[in-house]
């Protein structure tokens, strides 16, 4: 079983704000596959916040899209690690 007990917000793995947790769920097999925090409104107001600093800055729009599918794979390979 996958056990994440943080969230990845404005590029770093962060302790979520409350503490409830929430079950991943394989939709083939309906089989939990593992847990992750479950984000409160603390912690939405964080990653909104940074969307919008890398949007407006160019963090983000200024990637070109080969470069937004490598960040997006080491993303990936980190939530699967």
């Amino acid at each position: 079983m996958i056990v994440k007990d943080k969230l990845f917000i404005d590029g770093q793995w962060i302790d979520p704000a409350g503490s409830g947790k929430i079950e991943v769920i394989e939709a083939a097999t309906e089989q939990v596959l593992g847990t992750a925090p479950d984000g409160t409104e603390a912690d939405i107001d964080k990653a909104v916040v940074a969307a919008r600093r890398a949007f407006d800055d160019g963090a983000w729009t200024g990637t070109t899209p080969a470069e937004r599918a490598e960040i997006m794979a080491a993303l990936s390979a980190q939530i699967q690690g």
